[in-house]
């Protein structure tokens, strides 16, 4: 009889094991889902003012907006700066060091210069747009087709690739005023 109770304990001390270790298992799945888990918060007409790297104040407006893991995702995205009159696109992802637009982007100076793509990254502490894909910059009359720009706010200075352009003189724009 006393073999028989041994096995019956044995038995109970392997299934209290095997549910401690299954409980275990529960846990450390738990806690790595918790470690996972996007941490969300969503704003609707919402509007942030900040004082960006070079201590220009960016005034930033979004009709929608979501924060998922330390990133912005912005939808109806509108930036307001001295540097630059206004930034926005139908879409934009926003981290710590860049802005990505997407969508209609439309970047007005205010010099009256307006560059239109579809798809550009916004590096903030470098101060540099640069397309991915077509753009048209156009000033009055004056107008640059390409790809892929290059524009440096700091030195106001645009790079591009398979460049078209029309652009008419001063001399020529005074002549034609008279």
């Amino acid at each position: 009889m006393v073999g028989r109770i041994e096995w019956a304990l044995a038995g109970l001390l392997a299934a209290a094991v095997a549910v401690g270790v299954s409980n275990q298992q529960e846990t450390l799945s738990a806690q790595k889902e918790k470690s996972r888990a996007r941490k969300e918060v969503e704003l609707l007409n919402a509007r942030a003012q900040e004082v960006n790297a070079t201590e220009v104040l960016n005034d930033f407006t979004a009709r929608r907006a979501v924060l998922i893991d330390k990133v912005w995702h912005l939808e109806e995205f509108v930036l307001h700066n001295p540097d630059i009159l206004s930034l926005s696109s139908r879409r934009a992802i926003r981290s710590r060091a860049s802005i990505l637009l997407e969508g209609n982007v439309t970047l007005r100076r205010e010099d009256g210069s307006v560059y239109e793509a579809e798809r550009v990254r916004y590096e903030t502490r470098r101060k540099v747009l640069r397309s991915v894909g077509p753009f048209f910059a156009h000033k009055g009359e004056d107008f640059v087709r390409g790809e892929d720009f290059l524009y440096n706010l700091k030195k106001k200075r645009t790079l591009a690739e398979k460049v078209h352009a029309r652009y008419r003189l001063s001399e020529w724009k005074r002549q034609k005023g008279k």
